[in-house]
C-alpha cells in the first residue's frame, strides 16, 4: 500500500482509540448521561474529535508524499503528533476540572458543584473535599449551626461568593436531613411537559417499574441547563436524572 494512504489509515486508527478512550473517559465516568449535557461539555467532546480524530489524520494525508524524504516525514508527523496531543491533554484537563465531583442538595434544588467550584472555599474546607475519580457523588449540604457563620455565607451569596454549596465540610451523605428535603419535594403532576418530554419521562418510570405517585423530582441546575432529579417518595432514594426543564 501507498504511503499516501497507509500512513492516514494507521494514523486514523490510532486516533480513534485515543479519542474513544478519551470520550468514555469524560462521557461514561465524569459526566455520566444527562450531565455532560447539562454541565455544557459539549465543546471539549468538539475539541477532541475536530482536532484528534478529523484534523490530526488530515494532516496527515497531507505531508504523506511519496518523495519527501524519510527525516522530513518524520519531522511533520511529529508536530502533528504534538498538536493532537496537545488538544487531547487540554480537553481531559478542561473535563477533569469541571466535571461535577458533587451532587449537592443545597435548600429547594441539587446543584452541580465541581472541583474548580470548591477551590474557592476556605483552607479549612479543603482537607474535607473527597471527590472520586468515578463520578459524582451525591450529598446534601446542611446550614451550620454557628449563626455568625451562617450570616457570614448569606452575605457571601448574596455578593455573588462562595454559598452553601461551595463547603463540603458542611456536606452530609444524601439524604441526612430528610424533614428538610421532603418540603421540597414535587409531584410529577406538576411539570408542564409537551408529548416528547413526557415520553422520556414515561420511559424513566417504566423502566423502573414505579407509577407516577410513587415518584417525587427536585430541580437540578447545571451550569448551562437544567434538569430534573426523581427520587422515590417514601426512602428520597435517587432514580434518575433527567434532561428535562423543570417547568412548573
Amino acid at each position: 500500500m501507498k504511503r499516501r494512504v497507509r500512513l492516514p489509515l494507521l494514523h486514523l486508527g490510532v486516533s480513534a482509540v485515543l479519542v474513544g478512550l478519551a470520550l468514555a473517559l469524560i462521557l461514561l465516568l465524569w459526566y455520566p448521561a444527562p450531565l455532560g449535557h447539562l454541565d455544557g461539555i459539549h465543546f471539549v467532546v468538539l475539541l477532541i474529535i475536530g482536532v484528534d480524530l478529523c484534523l490530526g489524520p488530515l494532516l496527515t494525508l497531507v505531508v504523506s508524499s511519496e518523495h519527501k524524504r524519510g527525516a522530513v516525514l518524520a519531522r511533520d508527523l511529529a508536530v502533528i503528533a504534538a498538536l493532537q496531543l496537545g488538544a487531547l491533554t487540554y480537553g481531559l484537563v478542561t473535563a477533569y476540572v469541571a466535571r461535577p465531583a458533587y451532587l449537592v442538595f443545597n435548600a429547594d434544588r441539587f446543584d452541580t458543584v465541581a472541583i474548580n467550584e470548591l477551590a474557592r472555599t476556605t483552607d479549612e474546607a479543603r482537607p474535607a473535599i473527597d471527590a472520586r475519580l468515578t463520578g459524582p457523588q451525591w450529598v446534601q449540604a446542611l446550614p451550620p449551626g454557628n449563626i455568625e457563620l451562617r450570616n457570614q455565607l448569606l452575605f457571601s451569596a448574596v455578593r455573588g461568593g462562595p454559598d452553601l454549596k461551595h463547603y463540603p465540610e458542611l456536606y452530609r451523605p444524601w439524604p441526612s436531613d430528610v424533614f428538610a428535603v421532603r418540603p421540597r419535594l414535587r409531584g410529577l403532576e406538576e411539570l408542564r411537559l409537551d408529548a416528547g418530554q413526557k415520553a422520556v419521562l414515561d420511559e424513566a418510570l417504566a423502566v423502573r417499574q414505579l407509577a407516577p405517585h410513587q415518584v417525587a423530582y427536585v430541580p437540578l441546575k447545571g451550569r448551562e441547563r437544567n434538569g430534573l432529579v426523581l427520587l422515590d417518595r417514601t426512602d428520597l432514594r435517587y432514580l434518575a436524572t433527567l434532561d428535562l426543564p423543570p417547568n412548573y
